[in-house]
């Protein structure tokens, strides 16, 4: 099977209009407009698999990537680049940094939070 690319069914969805194709099976669902790429094609064990892609131009240069792997007879499953999302720790000290400097709490105030920051939250 050569992979695909294909828009996600809600891709033209606006909030208020839904003008994708109804589900085939099951009740229908709500419509949720999304803006993602989706690359259709098999794993090495013959599995269908579909990966999700923010732009076309990305699942694209995915797929092409798949096909010469699969001329070349090597294995290649593409990967969406993971976001890195900051920790709760490290959102929280530049919350109590931003608090001490723009509100300037008293001393004991400020201890008190962080006290409470450090013995329940983190």
């Amino acid at each position: 099977m050569t992979a695909r690319v294909e828009q996600d069914r809600h891709f033209s969805c606006s909030p208020g209009r839904c003008v994708a194709p109804p589900p085939k099976k099951g009740q229908p669902g709500r419509c949720v407009p999304r803006r993602a790429w989706y690359l259709r094609t098999r794993d090495g064990a013959g599995r269908r698999v579909s990966i999700s892609f923010k732009s076309e131009h990305e699942a694209r240069t995915a797929a092409a990537k798949v096909e010469a792997a699969r001329v070349l007879g090597v294995a290649y499953v593409p990967r969406a680049v993971a976001v890195t999302v900051p920790t709760f720790s490290a959102v929280a000290d530049e919350a109590i940094k931003l608090y001490a400097s723009t509100m300037s709490p008293r001393a004991s105030t400020l201890v008190n939070h962080r006290s409470f920051l450090e013995g329940h939250l983190k």
